[in-house]
């Protein structure tokens, strides 16, 4: 995937993006067999609408980008100084933090996949008094909360019909329900799952999002992006030193001893659409450890699972070195990218995590090309329910800190990234050739010298050292 990120740029042209969904589409299939290229939308109802109780936006449920003052602004300037925050992020921020007014979202309604995810924007949009559809299963505790706080609100909440819901299982389903709703749309990918239930997921939501550009062409589409992935970058030189004193000489001495691998890559050649399938093909159809064929909601003999592999492609790719040669009406670039593309990938994560968020950067691609309003905005690590259940992504956590990459509490990062949403669609133009990183919260790890991989054994170390030493003063206190 890291070779992908060489040539798959929105920089470079959407010819490899549209190349990829084209293979995904044409690749993976549904229960019933068909692949999802064919699935079509489905006529479902309308569902239930609760209208929030609140006759004004209420000053005390706004985020902290509208109500936290200079304390904000002076978290902004701090973050933006120490490169955690890349520049047109943290001038969104701003703007929308001295505005006279809330932003008019009056025009929007906003189709939340993963609405009760806990980096979903919903909590806050409807907080703003704006329209939302939440997509997500409907018995979930999470969107039963969902609901109960639209009731507080100003806003006014979309769900579907009883039965339809998950991306999976039925994405024809969720497209023809969000068809008919009104205003002009948002869609709003925030999915998550563990696994290859990843993939699915992401999958089904290109499914809908591809149903509703033919039934809704005027629809904005939003994702969030990571920092654990790779991206081409062209303006971010590579720090030398983490943090001061003893830590900087430390980490120095660990990296020369563990022969720490850069976080940026060189390239070779590869050369027009052919190579952009070909290295598609390559990433997630490697061998034994690629998509298998009729893996969408499928099932095998008679099994109830989905048969998607583990392993959807490894996190580098058999080819971790390509050139951005790309001739033609779309990406005309020249030369040796590759010593450009960041390489964020961790291990922990997984091959499925990284190829279903390369479907959501390809559709993003695309559908910017094509003229429509898209927001692509990378989020900062933050401390999700997942992240705190794992005692070794806790330590690399803490550790990160120590280095000068700290990551957010997970309501901070909704927040921060709903304020990006709400300036991109107020703001659709003029939009930036790298606007899948132009205005990233990457916590500082776009700047790392060494991969994030190599970071995190480091991030465990400084960590655990931290949890120990916390421990001890703990108990001499009683």
């Amino acid at each position: 995937m890291t070779a992908l990120s060489a040539y798959d740029a929105p920089q470079i042209g959407a010819q490899a993006a549209r190349a990829g969904l084209e293979f995904i589409a044409a690749t993976i299939r549904t229960g019933d067999g068909r692949v999802i290229g064919e699935v079509t939308m489905r006529d479902v109802g309308c569902g239930t609408v609760i209208a929030g109780a609140a006759s004004q936006v209420a000053d005390e449920a706004l985020p902290a980008w509208r109500n936290g003052g200079e304390t904000f602004l002076t978290w902004l300037g701090e973050w933006r100084k120490a490169g955690r925050i890349r520049p047109a992020a943290a001038n969104a921020l701003r703007e929308l933090a001295l505005a006279p007014a809330l932003p008019d979202l009056s025009e929007w309604t906003f189709v939340c996949l993963g609405a009760s995810a806990e980096l979903s924007p919903a909590r806050t949009l409807l907080a703003l008094g704006a329209r939302v559809a939440a997509v997500g299963r409907p018995a979930s505790p999470g969107v039963r909360a969902l609901t109960s706080y639209a009731a507080t609100t100003a806003g006014t909440l979309f769900l579907p019909p009883s039965g339809v819901g998950d991306v999976v299982d039925d994405p024809g389903a969720i497209a023809g329900w969000a068809a008919q709703l009104p205003g002009r749309l948002v869609v709003v990918d925030t999915l998550y799952a563990p696994g290859s239930q990843f993939l699915l997921a992401a999958a089904g939501a290109d499914v809908v999002e591809r149903l509703l550009i033919e039934a809704r062409p005027d629809i904005a589409l939003a994702w969030y992006g990571t920092p654990t992935d790779a991206y081409f970058l062209l303006d971010l030189a590579p720090r030398t030193r983490f943090g001061t004193g003893a830590l900087a000489h430390a980490v120095t001495a660990y990296a020369k001893v563990r022969r720490l691998e850069p976080a940026r890559k060189p390239g070779v050649s590869a050369t027009g659409q052919g190579a952009a399938r070909q290295g598609i093909h390559n990433a997630l159809c490697n061998g034994n450890n690629g998509i298998q064929r009729g893996a969408y909601a499928g099932c095998s003999d008679g099994d109830s699972a989905p048969t998607v592999s583990a392993c959807a492609c490894s996190a580098d790719g058999d080819s971790t070195h390509v050139r951005a040669t790309h001739t033609g009406s779309e990406g005309d670039v020249h030369g040796d990218h590759g010593a450009n593309v960041y390489n964020g990938f961790i291990d922990v994560q997984g091959p499925n995590y990284a190829a279903a968020k390369r479907i959501g950067r390809w559709r993003a691609t695309v559908e910017q090309a094509a003229g429509r309003v898209v927001s692509y905005n990378v989020g900062p690590l933050a401390r999700t329910e997942s992240v705190l259940s794992s005692r070794a992504l806790r330590a690399a956590y803490a550790g990160l800190e120590r280095l000068g990459m700290p990551p957010l509490d997970a309501a901070a990062a909704a927040e921060l990234m709903a304020g990006l949403l709400v300036w991109d669609i107020t703001h659709p133009a003029p939009i930036a050739p790298d606007f899948l990183t132009d205005k990233a919260i990457d916590c500082g790890l776009f700047t790392s010298s060494y991969r994030p991989n190599d970071l995190m054994a480091a991030a465990v170390l400084l960590g655990a050292d931290g949890f120990v030493r916390r421990g001890t003063r703990s108990g001499r206190s009683h």
